[in-house]
Parts: structure tokens; sequence; C-alpha cells
């Protein structure tokens, strides 16, 4: 042990304990393991218990908690606080708070002026924050989120993967038996996906996609996307326009550049493509295809099928 004048106690019981505090406090216990502290001008506490703990703090506050596992903290100018049991958690924090537990899992994070957190059990769980926030969280599941000038959040990858990127705007994903992937740009992403696939990509403004048992597929570049599958598939795509799409056991496909286009499917194909126009197609056992040009197109198709072209208002 080395103190300068600063606080440190450590603790042994068939174990090793290591400790150095310059201007700080650092407190190590270590019970059948290993635990190695050192301070610099902040706080270092760690507990090991059967297994290995190493805390480093430098103008902040750092602690890990190590059960049977892996406990690792480096915190400047920053907050960190891990808890492992049996599994590994890995915590980075620079001028930012990272939280991080792992119980029979894996945890990494890193924050740079930001905030991480993540919770993994059962699984892995890898956060990055910069200038943002990320929270993670993942269940005998996969999650990666990355968070730049923005938020991010990710929940419940029960048995799935979910992966977001939020750089200046939003991002949110659930995946539960599913895969999920988020990316927001200067904008919002909303992702619900059930033993489906879900994919959302949102550039200054707003993509939202809804999977149950299917495919959903959403991007957005300065307004909105919707996309609903159930049991179907759903790919809608937006450029300085509105895009909603909604799949029954069906199939459907939109694209709106400076316009509109709405498609629903229930058991059936519908395809709308509208430019600086709007396009409207509703298949019910059949199927719908729309294209509007400077024009506005609306068609039904119901156990038949239905092609509409509009063009210049001509319909």
């Amino acid at each position: 042990s080395t103190a300068v004048q600063g606080h440190r106690t450590g603790t042994a019981i068939h174990g090793h304990a290591t400790s150095t505090a310059i201007h700080s406090h650092a407190t190590r216990t270590a019970i059948h393991g290993y635990t190695t502290s050192t301070a610099i001008h902040g706080q270092a506490t760690s507990l090991a218990i059967d297994h290995y703990a190493r805390s480093t703090a430098i103008y902040g506050h750092a602690t890990s908690t190590a059960i049977h596992s892996h406990a690792t903290k480096t915190a400047i100018h920053g907050h960190t606080t891990s808890t492992a049991i049996n599994g590994h958690a890995t915590s980075t924090a620079i001028h930012s708070h990272a939280t991080r537990t792992a119980i029979h899992s894996h945890a990494t994070s890193a924050a740079i002026n930001g905030h991480a957190t993540s919770t993994a059990i059962h699984s892995h769980a890898t956060s990055a924050a910069i200038h943002g926030h990320a929270t993670r969280t993942a269940i005998h599941g996969h999650a990666t989120s990355t968070a730049i000038h923005g938020h991010a959040t990710l929940s419940s990858p029960v048995q799935g993967h979910r992966t977001g990127t939020a750089i200046h705007g939003h991002a949110t994903s659930t995946a539960i038996h599913s895969h999920a992937t988020r990316t927001a740009i200067h904008g919002y992403t909303t992702g619900t996906t059930i033993h489906g696939y879900a994919t959302s990509l949102a550039i200054h403004h707003y993509a939202r996609s809804t999977a149950i048992h299917s495919h959903a597929t959403s991007l957005a570049i300065y307004h909105y996307a919707r996309s609903t599958a159930i049991y179907g598939h759903a790919t809608s795509t937006a450029i300085h326009s509105h895009a909603t799409r909604a799949a029954i056991h069906g199939h459907t496909t939109s694209t709106a550049i400076h316009g509109h286009a709405a498609s629903t499917a229930i058991n059936g194909h519908a395809t709308s493509t509208a430019i600086h126009s709007h396009a409207t197609g509703a298949a019910i056992h059949g199927h719908a295809t729309r294209t509007a040009i400077h024009g506005h197109a609306t068609s039904t198709a119901i156990h038949g099928h239905a092609t509409l072209f509009s063009r210049d208002q001509l319909q």
C-alpha cells in the first residue's frame, strides 16, 4: 500500500490486495481473490470474492464489485460503478458517468463526456457514449449501442440481437426473440420487434418500425417513415416526405420522394411510389400497385389486381 496525503484501507482474506492512494481515498477487500486499486485525487473502492477486481480513479470515483467474475474500472474526471456476478464487466468513464451490471454475462461500457449504462443478464452488452446518453439492457441476447451527441436506449433483447446507433439524435430499440437495428442521425427512430426483424434509419427526422413475426424496414431522410408488419414484410422509404406502411400477412413496399405514400396490405401485396405527389393503396387478398408523379393515385384491390399510374395530376 502507498498513501500520499490520502487514505488507504486494504483487507485480504486468502487473497491479495494492493492499494495506491495519492491525494485520495482507496478501499480494497479481497476474499479468495485479487484486487488492485489506484486513486489519484479521487476515490476508488473494490470488492473481490473468488475473483478479480481492478479500479483506477483520476479526479473521479470508481467502484468495483466482482463475485466469481472480473471487474475493471477506469474513471477520469467521472463516475463509474461496476458489478459483476459470474461475468465480466469493464467500464471506462472520461468526464462522464458509466454504470455496469453483469450477471453471468459480459458488459462493456465507454463514456466520454456522456452517460453510459449497461445491464447484461446471461448475455452481452456493449455501450459507447460520446457527448451523449447510452442505455443498454440485454437478457439472453446481444446489445450494442453507440451514442454520439445523442441518446440511445436499447431495452429487453430477450434471446435476440439489437444494435442501435444515435448521432445527434435519439434511438430506441426493443427486441424480443428477434433482431432490431436502429440508426438515427439528427433524428428520432423507434423500433419494436417481436419474433421478427426491424431496421430503421432516420436522418434529420423520424422513423418508426414495428415488426411482429415479420420484417419491417424504414428509411427516413428529412421526414417521416412508419412501418408496421404483422406476419408480413413492410418496407418504407421517405425522402423529404411521409411514408406509412401496414402489412398483415402480406407484403407492402412504399417509396415517397417529396410526396406522401400510404399502403395497407392484408393477405396481399401493395406497392406505392409517390414523387411530388400522393399515393394511397389498399390490397385485401389481391395486388395493388401505385405510381404517382406530380399527381394523386388511389387504389383498392379485393381478391383482384389493381394498377394505377398518375402523372401531372392525370388520373
